[in-house]
């Protein structure tokens, strides 16, 4: 019997990688074999927890990213590219969460009542635009792979390929001539 839980030769990218939850998918995902890019945006610290995955059966490497910056993300699908030549998954977990980072910044002790308008953008950046980000860049070349194509892993698959293709709700990934979203 095939174990339904094996990841073995599949790469999945977890952001948020070096929080509580992150951590937790980064062990289960490299103890079911997955090639695992952790990525955060603290870099020592996703750097370390990469390294306590050590002699799993899958492997972890840690990637510092912004989920809010387009650019950051865009180095995070390459350098996943570079490394292990494939994206079979996105676990987006980057978070910003004022209840866990109490104690961190005045703008988040802050009672909702006197919450600032800029602690509020920061999350919305971080806990929508950073999932909206990732999902978008890695979309090319998981659509790619299902396609059976080979994306090339340099330059970022969003600038090589986002201009001829679009994915429809009704037809699925095709020409992005005619849209009018």
């Amino acid at each position: 019997m095939t174990n339904p839980f094996d990841v073995s030769g599949r790469t999945i990218i977890i952001t948020g990688g070096a929080g509580l939850l992150g951590r937790e998918y980064g062990r289960a995902l490299t103890a079911a074999g997955a090639s695992v890019v952790l990525a955060d945006i603290n870099d020592a610290c996703v750097a370390a927890v990469a390294a306590d995955l050590g002699g799993q059966p899958g492997t972890a490497i840690g990637v510092g990213v912004d989920v809010t910056d387009e650019a950051s993300v865009a180095r995070l699908v390459t350098t996943t590219l570079v490394k292990f030549g494939r994206i079979d998954g996105l676990v987006n977990n980057a978070a910003l969460n004022p209840s866990f980072v109490r104690g961190r910044g005045a703008e988040f002790d802050a009672p909702f009542e006197e919450y600032s308008l800029d602690a509020w953008n920061r999350t919305l950046a971080t806990n929508l635009t950073g999932m909206f980000l990732c999902a978008r860049e890695v979309a090319p070349t998981m659509l790619a792979q299902q396609r059976d194509t080979s994306p090339s892993p340099i330059p970022s698959p969003r600038a090589a390929s986002s201009a001829s293709h679009a994915i429809s709700p009704r037809t699925g990934p095709g020409p992005a001539s005619g849209s009018t979203r």
